[in-house]
């Protein structure tokens, strides 16, 4: 069988697509979203890191990202 996907880092893929349909849908299924990936970084840190991606990070935010999150 396959191995199933965190929802964490579903979204991971999804803010990098720039899916916000989905992101929204993982929001509301309860997926946090000050998760930090392997290299240390939120949801809302690798939308911004990427121009193309600021309609992500507007949406992050919008949902309640922490602004001023940094990991540990």
């Amino acid at each position: 069988m396959g191995k199933q996907q965190s929802k964490e880092k579903l979204l991971y893929q999804q803010v990098r697509i720039g899916n916000i349909v989905k992101i929204r849908a993982l929001r509301g299924k309860g997926v946090g979203l000050e998760w930090v990936d392997k290299q240390g970084d939120t949801p809302l840190m690798v939308a911004c890191m990427y121009p193309k991606l600021i309609h992500v990070a507007r949406t992050l935010i919008e949902l309640g990202a922490d602004v001023n999150a940094a990991p540990p």
